[in-house]
């Protein structure tokens, strides 16, 4: 008969589930979670311990299982597991012998999770604090984008009885999007949440993020995420990058107030094709931030961005070769805060940064694919919250016993 090896959690090759679950539960800052809970039950009777509970509801996402039921089963045929989580076997008043928790009673738990948001947001600030503390260089560039996650549900009518089966919190909202040469665009309908993330683009691991119903406007919330939640180190924030939906002239102006440079690709307002002359002067500009110097015979001649005039806030603006005109131009930027940045929207540096917002995709794809928000069967907005809390902090949890561990390779990947 074989014997099996005991694990190590420090063995060079790739970690399996149980070494993950391990390295997560250990780094999770829950003592004060815990202590509620505990606290709570002290009303209560006998029965599993709020230790175990937690340490398998957190091998529900390590394992990536869909459901409660498959978590159960994986816990009855894995004695390994089962000691991890501490379930030992007991006998109820008929005899029976049960050696692990059955889906009431993790049913009951998520419930009572739900109503400790507090506390849960405590364990992930203190984790996001802790990225900060260990790379001096986290939350410099940063991402912000809002994720629709579709409700399990279908859409609740006030007519129909409201029992658990159906999601009352949930909301309708629709999205449309365009074609890459803006010629064609389709509109899509979604009934659920959005997920509102601010994350850092270099690790690709969250700095702040909220739960809300599909139909909150992106801009709103982000104002709030900002403006009103005490970040860990705003000082330190360099750039912001996010898509079109938040092309706000007020939040941009909100940020530089802070110091923050915003990439933001601009709404395309004006019909495409048409230009504006700058003050009154030979410039004229479109919407897209090209800029063209109108000579003698009427022709626009295309200008290069020659960098940010920190003195005057301006842009400064030269023709292509210096040889035939080393004349400067500058557009001050209030002229448009959405179309002219910091950095102009036309030079290789915009691009090679704002090519950095993907991060934040990533993290959006690793919600749907490998903490399974893809495909879900949650109801309400307390559960999705509790759902998207805990993949955050796995996440961030995962990353923190890796670099404490001296990895700090792939630290937003957990899954193989």
């Amino acid at each position: 008969m074989k014997i099996i090896t005991q694990f190590s959690i420090f063995d060079d090759t790739e970690l399996g589930d149980l070494e993950k679950l391990i390295l997560v539960i250990e780094n999770l800052p829950d003592e004060k979670l815990l202590k509620a809970l505990n606290k709570r039950r002290e009303k209560g009777g006998s029965g599993y311990s709020n230790e175990s509970l937690w340490t398998a509801f957190i091998a529900k996402f390590v394992f990536q299982h869909p459901t409660i039921e498959s978590l159960i089963r994986e816990l009855r045929r894995n004695s390994q597991f089962r000691k991890i989580c501490g379930f030992e076997p007991w006998k109820d008043t008929n005899g029976v012998v049960h050696i692990v928790p059955g889906s009431s009673t993790f049913s009951r738990f998520i419930s009572r999770l739900m109503e400790y948001e507090s506390e849960r947001d405590k364990i992930f600030q203190a984790l996001v604090k802790t990225m900060y503390e260990l790379f001096p260089d986290y939350g410099e560039t940063c991402a912000l984008d809002g994720k629709i996650i579709e409700s399990y549900a279908s859409s609740f009518s006030k007519g129909k009885s409201k029992d658990r089966r159906a999601d009352q919190d949930a909301t309708r909202t629709a999205k449309t999007y365009t074609s890459e040469d803006g010629t064609k665009t389709t509109t899509r309908y979604f009934y659920g949440y959005r997920v509102h993330l601010l994350c850092d683009c270099k690790y690709e691991l969250p700095i702040t993020y909220t739960v809300t119903t599909a139909n909150k406007g992106e801009v709103p919330v982000a104002k709030k995420l900002l403006f009103q939640t005490k970040l860990p180190d705003y000082k330190r924030m360099k750039y912001l990058l996010a898509d079109a939906g938040y092309d706000d002239t007020d939040l941009i102006e909100r940020l530089e107030e802070k110091g923050v440079t915003t990439l933001i690709p601009n709404r395309h307002l004006w019909k495409e094709e048409s230009t504006r002359q700058y003050l009154d002067t030979d410039l004229i500009y479109d919407q897209s931030g090209n800029v063209y110097y109108i000579d003698d015979n009427g022709n626009n001649r295309p200008l290069r961005y020659a960098g940010y005039d920190k003195a005057t806030d301006s842009l400064r603006y030269t023709f292509k070769y210096k040889a035939e005109n080393s004349k400067v131009f500058r557009i001050k930027r209030k002229e448009d805060l959405r179309i002219f940045p910091k950095i102009a929207r036309t030079s290789m540096k915009y691009k090679r940064i704002y090519k950095q917002r993907t991060a934040v995709e990533r993290i959006n794809g690793r919600l749907d694919r490998d903490f399974l928000f893809e495909n879900h069967t949650i109801r309400g907005l307390s559960k999705m919250t509790l759902y998207v809390t805990m993949s955050l902090i796995i996440s961030l949890g995962f990353a923190k016993g890796k670099i404490l561990g001296k990895n700090k390779k792939s630290l937003a990947s957990w899954v193989v």
